[in-house]
């Protein structure tokens, strides 16, 4: 078993209140519902949809911001994709919400930290991803964050927690009870690594 300090590294972006102001209509925007393999029950998804909406949006414009050095194009390019998508808010977005330089897919996955919100925690969190859509080639990058509540309505904090490659996940039951394969966030790979890959 790999250690917190063998593999895992969190890195901290901070959300500036224009961008969270700029992140709100999107994620509302994007509030329609839609499948999901990993919450098999329907009732349960839209209860939590418009949280899971702020919620992974949140992370998906904070790792965009991290990973401008590796070629995503940042806040920026995070916010004109979101434009375009909304667009046409019902089309998949083909398994992954970025491509890094060099042609490296990559899908964010966001979750909220319930009790404290410290590195630690977040690595006591998993990586969890529907087998169905499960690629073997793409970077699953797990985030957390927790809500805010003030006017913006967007986390300002978001923790980039791990990641792993589609074909190291496949297989991962970490988390037996979880309906998608899964694994502990203290085991999977630091941001850092993330590099080599760009």
């Amino acid at each position: 078993m790999s250690t917190f300090t063998e593999l895992c590294t969190v890195e901290v972006v901070t959300l500036t209140d224009y961008e969270r102001a700029a992140i709100l209509p999107h994620a509302q925007q994007a509030m329609i519902g839609g499948k999901s393999d990993i919450f098999d029950d329907p009732a349960q998804r839209r209860a939590k949809l418009a949280e899971n909406q702020v919620i992974g949006m949140a992370c998906e414009a904070a790792f965009f911001k991290w990973s401008e050095p590796l070629g995503s194009g940042g806040f920026a390019a995070w916010l004109a994709q979101r434009t375009v998508r909304n667009q046409n808010k019902r089309a998949g977005d083909g398994g992954w919400d970025c491509v890094l330089r060099g042609g490296t897919k990559v899908d964010v996955k966001g979750s909220e930290c319930r009790g404290a919100f410290t590195q630690h925690s977040a690595l006591s969190y998993h990586l969890t991803q529907g087998r169905a859509s499960t690629l073997p080639n793409v970077v699953y990058v797990q985030c957390h964050t927790q809500r805010y509540m003030d006017s913006y309505q967007i986390p300002r904090i978001v923790m980039l927690t791990g990641w792993l490659m589609g074909n190291d996940l496949v297989g991962r039951e970490d988390m037996p009870e979880m309906v998608g394969w899964s694994a502990r966030c203290s085991t999977i790979h630091r941001m850092s690594e993330l590099e080599r890959m760009a």
